[in-house]
């Protein structure tokens, strides 16, 4: 079933064309996202609307608390280590 719905994911809802029922989308978005393009265009449908809210609120907030919880890691230049920097960047939306 998740081999079907993937399928479906990635073929059709990239395109807006919705074949998910309102569950999978929701699991799908969150854990499968597309990339920043794909996201930004989908997000203006209705279905995809709240969903993609939720995602960018659940990011921000990991973003401001990687963030903090990195501020120890500084160097003397104010920059992380490439690794941490990297992870970081993941969570900006």
């Amino acid at each position: 079933i998740f081999a079907n719905d993937y399928q479906l994911w990635m073929k059709y809802e990239a395109d807006g064309v919705q074949r998910l029922n309102k569950v999978v989308r929701g699991i799908f978005y969150r854990h499968i996202p597309f990339s920043k393009q794909v996201r930004d265009k989908v997000a203006k449908t209705p279905a995809f609307a709240e969903i993609h809210n939720r995602f960018i609120n659940i990011r921000n907030r990991k973003y401001t608390e990687i963030e903090n919880r990195y501020k120890k890691y500084l160097n003397a230049l104010g920059s992380l280590p490439d690794p941490l920097r990297e992870n970081l960047e993941f969570f900006r939306v």
